[in-house]
């Protein structure tokens, strides 16, 4: 998915011969955009750190859940 956020970035900087772009939150600190132009770098850095914020949450949630799932299966495989 951020593969696909960083060619919509991309694309977006060519067709507003922003070329060639830094980060955008770097960006964001130019003195030439326009209106429309600072709107979207804002909602684009907003949408990077939610994505980013669920990749980590659904990377550090795997290690979890399949220990959950181990405990289960030693669970049912021991009767008290």
């Amino acid at each position: 998915m951020i593969n696909k956020l960083i060619d919509i970035y991309n694309k977006w900087g060519d067709k507003n011969n922003l070329q060639p772009l830094e980060s955008a939150d770097a960006e964001l600190l130019r003195n030439d955009l326009t209106v429309d132009q600072y709107a979207f770098l804002i909602k684009f850095c907003i949408g990077i750190k939610h994505r980013k914020e669920r990749e980590l949450q659904a990377s550090s949630c795997k290690p979890q859940a399949a220990s959950a799932i181990k405990q289960t299966q030693l669970k049912s495989r021991i009767k008290i």
